[in-house]
């Protein structure tokens, strides 16, 4: 007991030997503690030196000056500047700070006496009352960390609304307006909202499916001493609702609510994977120590110096894999571990390459609508001296030069691989993602619970000297099976997997009756059973015991080799257990001994027959990878997918693992491509690049180190997809180009990732990749394709505006055509994509797209001019004065236009032959036949004709337009050989 004032604590010994009725103790006392500073249930503050990480805290966080040194380094003049760099080093540094911060402060807590933190916060071993808590909350907040707080829909809104090509757009139809192009304006401002729409509504939908999937859990907890009576009895509260000096309970299968510090437990492990990656359940027990010397000496002796390992410390979203525990809260909300993290992972954004390709694309065409249209314009003003209509030209080749059409295309292709992702088992939050699966070529993927199973087994069983052996899983399993205590822990369960599902199970319990046990404490690390044996003699028991390798063997005087009995060698014991955890597996020792009825008394056993034993073997215990993902590694492989493991875990774990999964060769030399956070800290910039680059295993990293991995690898031109759901998974989650996690992760790696897998399965990572690819391969068929098709026009158009009298086309002409074209290709993103382009990744390329442009664009031209000079020469259309000869010229090219470009669809969209060795979808078919359709009867639908200011075409000029269909197919195609034989990508 200690003693807090005149009032005295119950605290269970750090060892574990208390039962349930010590808890039922500590929760039942109802002593007034007799200082006003630590009275139960008080109404005041709590103390600011309760607090220590506070000012380290307000150091850190981001001033009105920070802020507005992060939008300038992130504007281009920043990054021309190197502001951003520097400014990502002082990000990193302060993200450093503050998680260095919670762990002392974490830490400062652990050290602690109980009777002096329960009177630092002004609680107490029963809790604080509602009063006091309420006061809390409104000073604290809620305990929630802000990364889980659902986006605003209007914010949603305004971030689909603030994309480039929506700006461009919106640009020329406020020009259009300004000219009284009513029209164009319509045209303009239907694509910007049909494609805000589209996009904002799928996004909508994703967001509500992801925030139901965390409505399904349970976010209750249980808390003591929030009522005001003499008895305190524990109530469920929401976690949001807990506050600092808070007692809570927490049992088997409980998500710890807050950061505390264990006050009274029993047979207490607690899995910290979600924070560290290790897959095994760690113990974790009170402290029942006076002074903070004596706090400090057992946690060296244990060697739990490190925040993470002390075992009186419950981190905030971890969870309870058996006994149970009444803790203290000490950090609520962001102030926690879990909070440091998630503020981590909000800053560790970065605008992702879906956004920055068609960023480019859009400089890009802007650029050339800001070089051409004012050509336009000053040759077509001088050439027909009526700058007015030269104006309204200039601003249709403006438009025609960008992809109107584009955002809503985009955001189709994209809703279109959502819904497909969909069906495949995944959420897409961000619309976005779809394309960036597409791109990616790195797959960095935490391992526990995504890799492997998230649940032991047994791995192997052998004698002491090694050799294969199946006694000691079998007494291992009569250990597990005799045992009375309520809690089945993991190791247990796995041994008793191993042996059930064998017919050995039942033969091995004959006969066999429980006398006693000597159950396991974390001093000891062993447990015990002693049984009786129908076939052995009734003077003599049996003891068989397990537990961690090292405490048995330091038991045992024999081992059992065969059937006969040799003397220990301890050092060759140690050896053996060595070489087996340098395979990545958890070691168990099993050992036996005959036990004089007359020792056990009354059905008591005591530690002290735990002496003098027989070492019996070794079981090792190991999370297997899941039986699927050497498969689907395989397939990403054959993607082109390279896969590397960031895991915060040992390095033999991680290694043993990945040999498994072929990630790297069961040999020696594998070590080459293995490397632990601690070396990778001590190598300089040019080292860790490369470092980064070749090695495949990274292990026992920091939340910190996964960021830095991730982004050194895409400053290397890698996409990178890191695939993740644990809380230590957050900031690399946030900062790779596509962050994905699972629909059984914790909050923050469910609200940092843009795509939530529904079945923890790499089959669906691998079947999103190649739909990912086939919307982004799509994406790009229109962008080029249309890209091209305009800047042939407007190529076209200049030629035309420095030699003919009169405009070659009207403007409202010119933009119908780009309409049409337009619309042809709207059913791209459900046209069919060559199996050849899915096999490798797909990326942005601003130089592809200005080469294809630039290659191929003007092939159109020639065309374009032959049409110009068979109505020159040959039908004689060259009077500007005369209406109906220029409504003539201007109808034949825009038949010529249109049906080229329709017919020219079919030959971009492949790099094979079309027809013959690639088909399009029946809806691109269907489409570009509906368009081509629509163009040849235009001219003869009188309301159509005078809309669009045209006259009846001459028969004769069919004579020359399908030959020119043909001669330019076969042109392009041509064209496309050759290209390919130098740039090897067509799109």
């Amino acid at each position: 007991m200690l003693n807090i004032g005149a009032t005295e604590v119950a605290v269970l010994p750090r060892h574990g030997h208390s039962d349930q009725a010590d808890v039922d103790n500590c929760l039942k006392s109802d002593s007034k503690l007799s200082s006003p500073s630590i009275q139960a249930g008080s109404d005041g503050d709590m103390p600011r030196h309760a607090d220590p990480e506070a000012s380290v805290l307000e150091q850190a966080a981001p001033s009105r000056l920070m802020r507005a040194k992060h939008a300038l380094a992130s504007s281009p003049f920043g990054r021309l500047f190197g502001m951003r760099t520097a400014l990502d080093h002082t990000k990193k540094a302060a993200a450093l700070a503050k998680e260095e911060a919670v762990l002392t402060a974490l830490a400062h807590w652990s050290t602690r006496p109980l009777q002096e933190s329960f009177a630092d916060l002004s609680s107490s071993p029963q809790g604080i009352d509602t009063k006091a808590a309420a006061n809390r909350l409104k000073l604290d907040g809620p305990n929630q960390v802000a990364s889980s707080q659902k986006q605003p829909w209007w914010r949603l809104l305004i971030s689909n609304i603030v994309n480039p090509f929506n700006v461009i757009l919106t640009i020329l139809a406020v020009v259009a307006i300004s000219t009284d192009d009513h029209s164009t304006f319509a045209i303009l401002m239907l694509m910007v909202v049909l494609s805000v729409s589209l996009r904002f509504i799928q996004e909508h939908k994703s967001a509500n499916k992801v925030y139901a999937l965390k409505s399904l859990i349970d976010s209750s907890c249980l808390v003591l001493g929030r009522d005001s009576g003499e008895e305190r009895k524990p109530v469920k509260l929401d976690r949001s609702q807990l506050v600092v000096g808070d007692v809570v309970r927490v049992a088997t299968g409980s998500v710890v609510p807050a950061d505390c510090i264990v006050i009274a437990s029993k047979m207490l492990t607690v899995s910290q994977s979600s924070l560290n990656g290790e897959g095994l359940p760690v113990e974790k027990y009170a402290l029942d120590t006076t002074s903070t010397a004596t706090i400090s000496a057992a946690l060296d002796s244990t060697g739990t110096s490190a925040t993470m390992d002390r075992p009186n410390l419950l981190f905030m979203g971890t969870h309870v894999v058996s006994g149970h525990a009444d803790a203290l809260v000490v950090a609520t909300g962001d102030r926690t571990y879990v909070g440091t993290v998630a503020r981590v992972s909000d800053d560790s954004q970065v605008q992702n390459d879906f956004q920055r390709g068609i960023s480019h694309i859009s400089m890009l065409l802007l650029a050339f609508m800001l070089v051409m249209a004012p050509t336009v314009l000053v040759i077509d003003g001088f050439v027909t001296k009526d700058w007015k209509n030269a104006a309204i030209f200039c601003l249709s080749v403006a438009v025609g030069l960008v992809p109107e059409m584009l955002p809503m295309v985009t955001t189709a292709n994209l809703a279109r691989g959502a819904i497909l992702v969909a069906k495949k088992k995944a959420i897409v939050k961000k619309l976005d993602a779809v394309q960036l699966l597409g791109a990616i070529d790195v797959l960095c993927s935490d391992k526990t619970g995504t890799l492997t199973e998230d649940h032991v087994t047994v791995a192997s069983t052998c004698a002491p000297d090694g050799k294969i052996c199946d006694a000691p899983v079998h007494l291992a399993y009569l250990n597990a099976k005799l045992q009375t205590s309520e809690f089945i822990n993991n190791i247990d369960n796995a041994i008793l997997s191993h042996v059930e599902d064998s017919p050995l199970a039942t033969r091995l319990l004959e006969g066999k009756t429980k006398v006693a046990d000597v159950p396991f404490d974390f001093y000891r690390r062993v447990v015990s059973v002693v049984y009786s044996d129908e076939q052995g003699d009734a003077d003599k028991l049996h003891l068989v015991c397990k537990g961690a390798a090292e405490e048995v063997v330091r038991r045992c005087t024999h081992v059992r080799l065969g059937s006969a009995l040799d003397k220990i060698d301890v050092d060759a014991c140690t050896a053996r257990i060595d070489a087996i955890a340098k395979r990545g597996e958890r070691v168990i020792a099993v050992a036996s001994r005959r036990v004089a009825r007359s020792l056990v008394i009354n059905g008591v056993a005591t530690p002290e027959l735990e002496a003098e034993m027989v070492l019996e073997g070794f079981v090792s215990i190991l999370d297997p990878p899941k039986p699927d993902a050497k498969n689907a590694i395989a397939q990403l492989r054959e993607l082109g997918l390279q896969t590397k493991v960031l895991t915060g875990d040992a390095l033999p774990t991680a290694r043993r693992v990945c040999e498994i999964l072929n990630l790297i060769p069961g040999t020696p030399g594998a070590s080459e491509l293995c490397i632990t956070g601690v070396e990778l800290s001590q190598l300089g910039p040019v080292a860790f690049a490369r470092a980064v680059e070749h090695k495949v295993v990274f292990a026992k990293l920091t939340p910190i180190q996964k960021l830095e991995v991730v982004r050194a690898l895409r400053a290397q031109g890698h996409q990178v997809a890191f695939l993740g759901d644990g809380v230590n998974d957050g900031p690399a989650l946030r900062g790779a180009s596509c962050g994905i996690s699972v629909n059984t992760g914790c909050d923050i790696a469910k609200d940092a990732a843009d795509v939530i897998l529904t079945q923890k399965n790499l089959d669906v990572i691998r079947d999103a990749v190649i739909v990912g690819r086939v919307s982004f391969i799509n994406t790009l068929k229109y962008i080029k394709m249309a890209a091209s098709s305009n800047f042939g026009n407007v190529f076209s158009v200049t030629v035309a505006a420095s030699w003919l009298p009169f405009l070659p086309m009207s403007p409202t002409q010119l933009l119908t055509q780009n309409l049409l074209y337009d619309i042809s290709q709207a059913s791209i993103p459900w046209d069919n994509v060559d199996e050849e382009m899915i096999r490798a990744p797909v990326s942005w390329s601003t130089k592809s797209m200005l080469r294809f442009m630039l290659c191929i664009g003007p092939l159109s031209s020639p065309f374009d001019i032959l049409t110009f000079v068979v109505n020159w020469f040959y039908f004689g259309l060259r009077n500007a004065n005369d209406a109906d000869q220029v409504a003539r010229f201007q109808t034949h090219w825009f038949l010529e236009g249109c049906l080229t470009q329709v017919a020219i669809v079919h030959v971009l969209r492949t790099a094979k032959f079309p027809f013959a060795q690639s088909r399009a979808s029946w809806m691109v078919c269907l489409t570009t036949a509906l368009i081509a359709a629509v163009s040849m009867v235009a001219p003869y639908l009188p309301f159509l004709r005078n809309a669009l200011q045209m006259t009846l075409p001459d028969p004769m000029f069919y004579a020359f337009l399908f030959p020119y269909l043909v001669a330019y197919v076969l042109i392009v195609q041509v064209a496309k050989v050759v290209y390919l034989r130098f740039n090897r990508i067509w799109l």
